[in-house]
C-alpha cells in the first residue's frame, strides 16, 4: 500500500495466500518441532566455537542459552538466522513471474519444510507415508536454513515494492 497523504491510498499489491508474518511464524513453529537439534549442547557449542574462532563479531557464549524456552515468533527466527550464512540453502524467490507487486509464500513454506522433514518411505499402511520424520541437519545447517529462509521472503517483498516504485 502507497501512502500519499491522510486517506491517499494505493494498494500496489497484496498477499495471494499466506501473509508473510504468518510465513515467518509458521516456519518458526517448524523449526521447533526440531527440538533434537535445538537441545543438542555439544552440537551448538561445537558451532559457537568454529564461529567465534573464525569470525570477528562473536557469539556471546550464552546466546542460544534457553534456546527452547524462547517464544516460537518469528522474532525467534531472527535470532536464529543473525549467526547463519543465507547462501548454503538456495530457495525459490517467490512469484517471481508475477509483474504485479502480489507475494505468495506458500511454495516457499513447502520447500522449507520438506528441507526440515522427510516422509517415510515404504510401508502398506497409508498413514506412514504422510508421518514426516526429522531429515539429517546440524544445528549450523538449521541456522542457515533459517537465515536463507529469511533472505528469500524479505528478497521477494524488497523486489516486488522496488518494481512498483
Amino acid at each position: 500500500m502507497l501512502t500519499r497523504g491522510v486517506g491517499l491510498h494505493t494498494i500496489m499489491g497484496m498477499t495471494v495466500d499466506i501473509a508473510l508474518g504468518n510465513f515467518l511464524d509458521k516456519i518458526t513453529w517448524d523449526v521447533y518441532k526440531r527440538m533434537d537439534l535445538l537441545e543438542d549442547t555439544a552440537q551448538i557449542n561445537e558451532f559457537v566455537k568454529e564461529y567465534n574462532s573464525t569470525n570477528r563479531i562473536k557469539i556471546p557464549h550464552d546466546y542460544f542459552k534457553d534456546i527452547t524456552k524462547w517464544s516460537p515468533t518469528g522474532k525467534t527466527l531472527e535470532k536464529l538466522a543473525r549467526y547463519g550464512d543465507s547462501r548454503e540453502f538456495e530457495l525459490p524467490i517467490p512469484a517471481k513471474l508475477d509483474s504485479l507487486a502480489n507475494m505468495s509464500y506458500s511454495g516457499l513454506y513447502s520447500q522449507i519444510n520438506f528441507l526440515l522433514f522427510t516422509r517415510k518411505k515404504g510401508g502398506k499402511d497409508q498413514t506412514e507415508v504422510y508421518q514426516r520424520q526429522p531429515s539429517e541437519m546440524t544445528f549450523k545447517q538449521l541456522l542457515n536454513l533459517c537465515a536463507s529462509t529469511q533472505f528469500a521472503a524479505f528478497y521477494q517483498v524488497q523486489r516486488k515494492v522496488s518494481s512498483v516504485l
